[in-house]
C-alpha cells in the first residue's frame, strides 16, 4: 500500500517518518484508506502508539508524517522471550490498544510486525491502515469491518466473515503474546475459496515451547494484562 522514507525535519531538528501511498495514481478507497489510518493515529496520544504530526498532499499522493521509532518490530526479535520479558512487552501493548477503543478505534491488524520496540524499551502500536471507527463502520467510505486483516493472527470470527470487533483485537494480542512466549506463531489456513466471506480452516498446529516455557506462567501473565 505505502512506502515509508526516514527523513529529517529541519525545523525542528529531528528525524521523522514520512509514508507515501506507493501508486502514482492511487484510488479513491486507498486515499480514505491512507486518510483513516492519519486520523486514527492522530487522535490516540499515548506513549504505547506512535504519533503523528501532519497528513498533507504532494504531487498528487497523499502523505502522513509520523515519529520516527529506532529499534526494531517484534517480528524480528529474538524468541521465544522469558515470560517476564513477554508479560512487559504484552502490558505495553495492551495499553495502546485500550487507548484506541477508547476512541472507538479497532486497529484490525495486529500483529508483531506492527509493534516496534525502540531502542530505549518502549514497546508502541503503529499501521493503523486496516483500523476502522466504530461509528462509521456502515459508512460507504469506511473500510468492511469483516474479513480483512493477517489470517496468522485473524480472530476465528472474523475468519468466518463476522464484523471485527474490539474482541477481534484482543484476539490478535494474544496471539502476539502467544509468539513472544513461545517462538512460534498461530498457523491458519485458507480454504481456498476467495470471497470475503470465506470460511478459513484453522491448523492449530502443535505446540513446540521450548525448554523452561512454564505453562503455568500463563495465568500470572494475563491476570496482569489491563482491563477495560
Amino acid at each position: 500500500m505505502g512506502s515509508v522514507w526516514l527523513a529529517e525535519d529541519r525545523l525542528l531538528a529531528r528525524l521523522v517518518a514520512i509514508k507515501w501511498i506507493a501508486h502514482a495514481e492511487p484510488g479513491e478507497r486507498a486515499r480514505a484508506r491512507f486518510a483513516r489510518e492519519a486520523r486514527a493515529a492522530a487522535r490516540l496520544q499515548h506513549e504505547n502508539v506512535v504519533s503523528v504530526y501532519r497528513y498533507g498532499e504532494a504531487a498528487g499522493r497523499p502523505y502522513l508524517v509520523a515519529e520516527y521509532i529506532r529499534g526494531e518490530s517484534l517480528e524480528q526479535l529474538a524468541k521465544p522471550v522469558p515470560w517476564e520479558r513477554a508479560l512487559e512487552l504484552g502490558v505495553s501493548l495492551a495499553r495502546g490498544l485500550a487507548a484506541a477503543h477508547r476512541h472507538g478505534i479497532v486497529h484490525r491488524d495486529l500483529k508483531p510486525s506492527n509493534a516496534i520496540l525502540s531502542d530505549e524499551g518502549a514497546v508502541k502500536l503503529v499501521d493503523f491502515g486496516l483500523a476502522y471507527f466504530e461509528h462509521e463502520h456502515e459508512s460507504s467510505v469506511a473500510p468492511s469491518p469483516r474479513t480483512s486483516g493477517t489470517p496468522a493472527y485473524m480472530a476465528p470470527e472474523v475468519r468466518r466473515g463476522e464484523i471485527a470487533t474490539r474482541r477481534s483485537d484482543v484476539y490478535q494480542l494474544g496471539g502476539i503474546l502467544y509468539e513472544l512466549a513461545t517462538g512460534n506463531a498461530p498457523i491458519f489456513a485458507t480454504s481456498g475459496q476467495e470471497t470475503p466471506t470465506a470460511d478459513i480452516a484453522i491448523e492449530t498446529g502443535e505446540s513446540r515451547a521450548g525448554p523452561g516455557r512454564d505453562p503455568l506462567g500463563v495465568p500470572a501473565l494475563a491476570s496482569r494484562l489491563p482491563r477495560e
